[in-house]
C-alpha cells in the first residue's frame, strides 16, 4: 500500500516523537549518574566544534518533522511570573541546543586531550544544570502531550496505526501549574 505524503509525514513525526520519548529520559538518567566534578581553576576557551551550520541542521530538520507541533508554552521561566503574555518555546530548538552541547563535548572528548576532556564534560555538566536539563524536561513533557494527552480515544488509535493527521492547533499549555515559591 502506497502512502500519501500527508500520511507518510504523519508516520515521520510519531516515529520520532517515539523515539525522543524513550531517549529523553534515558539521556536525563546518564547525565544524574555521572559523578560531580570539582569546579575547575583553571579555564581555557575550548574550541566548540558544532558550528552554525550544523546547528541549523539539527534545528531545521526537527523543525520540519515537527511541523505545527514544534511549539509549547513554557513555564518554567523566570520571566513567566511577571508576565502577562504566554512564553512560546521551540521543541525544535530545545532539541538543537541540547544536541549543541553533548556534540561540542564529545567531538572535544574523541581528541583524547585529558586537560580539554576534563573541562569538556565540566561545561556540559554545568550546562546540564543551568540550561539543557531543564529544557529536556520541558521538551519531554511537550512530547508527551503530543504523543498522548491531545488525543481522543479514536484520534490515538489512529495516531498509533500512523494514519491520523490530527488537528493540533494550539500550543500546549501548562499555565494552570504554579510553581513553589522558596521564601
Amino acid at each position: 500500500r502506497v502512502r500519501s505524503s500527508a500520511a507518510s509525514d504523519v508516520y515521520k513525526r510519531q516515529d520520532f516523537i517515539s523515539r525522543l520519548t524513550k531517549l529523553l529520559p534515558l539521556l536525563y538518567t546518564q547525565a544524574r549518574m555521572l559523578p560531580e566534578i570539582e569546579e575547575l581553576d583553571d579555564y581555557g576557551m575550548l574550541e566548540n566544534p558544532v558550528t552554525e551550520d550544523d546547528y541549523n541542521f539539527i534545528l531545521d530538520k526537527a523543525t520540519n518533522v515537527l511541523g505545527r507541533h514544534n511549539d509549547y508554552l513554557e513555564v518554567f521561566v523566570e520571566d513567566m511570573r511577571y508576565s502577562e503574555e504566554p512564553i512560546i518555546c521551540h521543541i525544535a530548538e530545545g532539541l538543537a541546543d541540547i544536541y549543541q552541547d553533548l556534540r561540542n563535548c564529545a567531538a572535544i572528548y574523541e581528541r583524547g586531550i585529558e586537560e580539554h576532556m576534563y573541562e569538556a564534560l565540566y561545561n556540559c555538566m554545568e550546562n546540564f544544570k543551568l540550561y539543557w536539563g531543564q529544557t529536556l524536561l520541558n521538551i519531554l513533557r511537550a512530547l508527551h502531550h503530543i504523543e498522548f494527552a491531545s488525543l481522543t480515544d479514536d484520534e490515538f488509535d489512529d495516531f498509533n496505526e500512523g494514519e491520523a493527521d490530527f488537528n493540533y492547533e494550539e500550543a500546549v499549555s501548562y499555565t494552570h501549574l504554579t510553581l513553589p515559591t522558596i521564601l
